[in-house]
């Protein structure tokens, strides 16, 4: 799985892996020396090439901020070559070499990445504050959350006017607490995930928005009750703050673990017969749950007061239409400009949406003008662009041009796979 922690040098403050580490196995050895990733991204069950190459990150503006390549200090890819030099070479990148910034966010087409360095910092605490509020007055409360609050994110709740606002602060290792977060991607039963799907799959056939927006609105207050499944003591939720070590509450996940558990690899192949008792991740193709359509839009800084102001006008004409957007919030986070090539050019405040998603590949989802209608209004009228690793189809055209700088990538790229082996025609449209 080319996955194994390579080295950890305590004074330089780095750690080395391969491609393929997950990042929970990541910051769990930093931790071991004391030592701490800045950011991460909200499911921990991401690789370390996968995460750098698609710009993934967490949320704040502060210090070096909260895209998972600025942390990236060197990199070792295995690029084509001549035949004379064997069809291969490893190119060697630290942070004195420009290609760096080209290789720190690539999309996976400069080569092979064999292993990463990262950058981390003495350990510390985070503590975080969980409270559920009116969204009056949202827009002029963005830029100064991520001033007050280095890490934090919000999860707006647009149907049912409300924000679940997570404070999330810097502290020192010495304030007691023992917190950990399991706010999500916990392991659950195929059981409990089809049945979740039929419940959906139910309200939607039957055009049902009373119901609809009553399971949003109940799960919305249940989320804020139970601490968006922050734990105090590790077993529990009793209150705010919660406060803990960074690497216990950056990042959260646990139902990839089941998959690497199997003895046997082909008993995670899609057509294995998988028991109604087994836990999995929610999402886990292999049986009929729910379909969701993840996509992350993002503004600059600078505009995002007037997107929110024009979802809340739209949701003004029919809140009921947008209850399907509740069932977990819109989630908004503040990502910092980038010096990758690829990378952000402005200060980024993003709206993450997930809805249910049709099986039928033809049929839209109920609503579904609406919610495109937001993620159109967001990038024509706002100046928005998208996650390079997230869901978007023909709201990718166009985004190449947002970047640091696409001929200096377009020129690296060149040199390190000239015959674009590591391109396709999606690739040579998107650049």
């Amino acid at each position: 799985r080319y996955d194994s922690i390579i080295e950890i040098n305590s004074s330089a403050k780095t750690i080395t892996v391969e491609s393929g580490a997950l990042m929970r196995d990541v910051i769990e050895e930093a931790a071991k020396a004391g030592l701490a990733l800045t950011t991460l991204t909200s499911w921990d069950g991401v690789s370390a090439g996968g995460s750098i190459s698609t710009g993934a990150h967490g949320s704040g503006f502060l210090g070096k901020g909260s895209v998972i390549d600025s942390y990236v200090v060197g990199m070792r890819l295995v690029v084509p070559a001549s035949a004379s030099e064997g069809y291969a070479k490893v190119v060697q990148l630290t942070e004195a070499d420009h290609d760096l910034k080209a290789a720190r966010l690539s999309l996976g087409t400069l080569g092979v990445i064999s292993q990463i360095t990262f950058s981390l910092e003495p350990m510390f605490k985070r503590s975080i504050s969980i409270n559920l509020e009116d969204d009056d007055g949202l827009e002029n409360q963005l830029e100064s959350f991520w001033n007050l609050h280095e890490f934090g994110k919000i999860y707006w709740y647009v149907a049912n006017r409300k924000v679940l606002m997570e404070r999330v602060d810097r502290i020192t290792v010495d304030v007691p607490g023992d917190g950990i977060n399991k706010a999500a991607y916990q392991p659950t039963t195929v059981l409990v995930a089809e049945q979740n799907a039929l419940n959906y799959e139910r309200i939607e056939r039957e055009r049902d928005a009373d119901a609809l927006c009553n399971m949003t609105a109940t799960s919305m207050n249940n989320r804020a009750a139970n601490g968006d499944g922050y734990l105090n003591d590790r077993i529990s939720f009793t209150g705010n703050p919660v406060v803990g070590l960074n690497h216990l509450m950056q990042s959260t996940g646990g139902c990839q673990v089941y998959n690497r558990k199997q003895e046997n690899d082909s008993a995670c192949m899609p057509d294995e017969i998988v028991g109604k008792n087994k836990s999995i991740c929610e999402w886990d193709r292999r049986v009929r749950g729910t379909l969701v359509y993840d996509v992350e839009l993002r503004v600059p800084l600078s505009r995002a007061r007037d997107a929110v102001l024009d979802i809340k006008r739209l949701r003004d004409l029919n809140p009921q239409t947008m209850c399907g957007l509740d069932r977990s919030g819109i989630l908004i986070r503040g990502v910092t400009k980038s010096n990758a090539y690829l990378g952000p050019v402005d200060d980024l405040v993003t709206f993450e949406i997930s809805y249910h998603r049709s099986r039928q590949a033809f049929t839209p989802v109920w609503n579904m003008d609406v919610y495109q209608e937001i993620e159109q209004m967001l990038i024509e009228k706002h100046g928005g662009s998208l996650h390079w690793g997230k869901s978007g189809g023909h709201l990718f055209e166009g985004l190449a041009r947002k970047t640091v700088n696409l001929q200096r990538f377009l020129g690296v790229k060149k040199r390190f796979d000239p015959q674009g082996l590591f391109s396709n025609d999606w690739i040579e449209r998107l650049l």
